[in-house]
């Protein structure tokens, strides 16, 4: 559980967020957004879950981009070795 203002906006800019501590809860924006807009306001309960869940998602997208490139490294590697083995 995170306890501080400090480690909460810290978790938030590791996924992309911008948060400012406001009125009991956290004002919450894209940290590549500097211009001072506001997406949204979380209550501080809830905040840790929507860092989590742009933890989560951003996982899923990595290993949704990723796995094809790990696949296809795969089969080159395969192919290669094939083809020694054709060769020999």
């Amino acid at each position: 559980m995170i306890t501080n203002h400090t480690d909460i906006i810290q978790a938030g800019k590791e996924v992309g967020l911008r948060l400012e501590p406001h009125d009991g809860g956290y004002r919450m924006g894209y940290a590549a957004n500097t211009e001072g807009f506001w997406i949204d306001w979380i209550p501080a309960e809830r905040i840790e879950s929507v860092i989590e869940r742009f933890r989560r998602g951003i996982e899923e997208e990595r290993e949704r981009v990723t796995a094809p490139v790990i696949r296809a490294r795969y089969w080159q590697e395969r192919e290669r070795e094939i083809t020694k083995i054709m060769i020999q």
